[in-house]
């Protein structure tokens, strides 16, 4: 029996070679040749075995790959999940350090906020959103299982999850919110807590609490799968050192202390700034400025190439620039149109003696500055009480009484016009008056 081997199929080649031998064992037995149908039936049977049992085995071996390359595959994501949400918890916190700000007293760090906030952090961004805002939402089956959890733990100010729209990654790679815990801590307290994020891992359920850290160190002890990064006050201040947009504005450094670039272009330097080179195009606001070494006349902004120049491109006019060459204090007062008497009292030493110099006697001068009221101007000029009781009578009444006049010689001194009125005004009758 021929074979025609170039036909076979590289694959089957043993499987050809195991049908040969079998019909080479029943021909050598006679069974083959001695009975033609029977030999027929079984070299059915024997081809049959060997096709089953090869395939038996391809599927073992391929369900054994299948196996293989599956859980290289799931181990593959799971490493791939596990690295995202470090990388996004390290982005979103130093964010949340960066965008950080001090209290209105400048003693409490304030990282960004949600509703409940306390007022001293009451301008800190709002990044946070309530567990009761979201719960009641349509994104509440985002939620990691056991999300109460959180609060149970730390005692944190605030905690809740990313609000939609601050620029954060809300959802981790598991499909569930970040949980993020704030706190609002003095920044001199440096291991106190400040910020952790929190992944409820794959599992979807939250084993740990915002209070799941060494504070000491500002290491997170996150619990079962769930991945955490917390930050202490001082690790939170030093993550701030970068730059960071807000709004309209650019700044970096750390909270408190931060450079301002705004987007007209201004620069807000806070403290001191060293500069070796300073070239400015427009108006230079310096709040102090300390030189090591004098600015020549060329420079400081004047484009001046002489003194005289340089004073008149800073404003001076002539009696400024005269004032400001003056050698001694009595030519820049003369300078500024002072008299020998003006000269005199712009440098008397005392008030008594710049009443001299204006010419004031002594009764002159104790009116002028010893009497503070006008009684005591009177005593000055000498008034008794009986002259001072008449200087200030209003009526000619007033300073009779004040001379100690009776009724009835007040009537004759004030009424009496004729002897006649005054015999009248002590009584007289007509028969006594001729008498008298």
């Amino acid at each position: 029996m021929k074979s025609d081997k170039g036909s076979r199929p590289k694959g089957l080649e043993p499987l050809f070679h195991m049908l040969s031998l079998s019909c080479s064992d029943s021909v050598k037995s006679g069974g083959l040749l001695a009975r033609p149908h029977a030999r027929l039936k079984s070299s059915r049977g024997f081809a049959i075995a060997p096709i089953l049992y090869m395939l038996t085995l391809m599927g073992v071996g391929a369900g054994v790959l299948f196996s293989g390359y599956s859980q290289v595959l799931r181990s593959n994501i799971q490493i791939t999940n596990d690295l995202s949400a470090k990388n996004e918890l390290n982005g979103v916190g130093t964010t949340l350090a960066a965008t950080s700000r001090l209290s209105s007293d400048a003693t409490l760090l304030c990282p960004p906020r949600g509703p409940t906030a306390s007022g001293d952090c009451g301008t800190s961004l709002v990044k946070l959103t309530p567990f009761a805002t979201i719960a009641a939402s349509s994104d509440a089956g985002k939620l990691p299982a056991s999300y109460g959890n959180a609060t149970s733990g730390g005692s944190p100010t605030e905690a809740g999850v990313f609000a939609a729209g601050s620029g954060l990654k809300q959802i981790d790679p598991w499909g569930r919110f970040y949980i993020y815990c704030r706190w609002e801590n003095a920044r001199a307290n440096a291991s106190d807590p400040a910020i952790a994020i929190i992944s409820s891992g794959a599992d979807g359920t939250l084993q740990s609490t915002c209070g799941d850290y060494v504070s000491a160190t500002g290491i997170a002890t996150p619990k079962g799968d769930d991945k955490m990064l917390f930050f202490n006050v001082g690790t939170a201040i030093q993550r701030s050192a970068i730059w960071q947009e807000e709004g309209t504005d650019v700044k970096y450094g750390s909270v408190g202390s931060q450079l301002v670039v705004t987007a007209s272009g201004n620069l807000n330097v806070p403290g001191i700034a060293t500069l070796s080179t300073l070239s400015v195009t427009g108006t230079a606001d310096l709040g102090a400025l300390s030189l090591h070494a004098p600015l020549p006349i060329e420079s400081g902004g004047t484009f001046a190439n002489n003194i005289a120049t340089a004073r008149s491109n800073l404003g001076s006019g002539a009696v400024g620039d005269a004032v400001f060459l003056s050698t001694t204090a009595t030519t820049a007062r003369y300078v500024l149109g002072s008299s020998a008497i003006g000269d005199e009292m712009f440098t008397v030493a005392t008030a008594t003696a710049a009443r001299l110099l204006l010419g004031s006697a002594t009764v002159g001068d104790l009116l002028f500055s010893t009497a503070t009221t006008e009684a005591d101007a009177r005593i000055i000029l000498g008034a008794q009480p009986t002259g001072d009781a008449l200087f200030i009578a209003g009526t000619a009444t007033a300073a009779r009484q004040a001379l100690k006049a009776a009724p009835l010689g007040d009537m004759f001194f004030a009424s009496a016009t004729t002897p006649s009125d005054a015999r009248i005004i002590v009584g007289a009758g007509a028969a006594g008056d001729a008498v008298f």
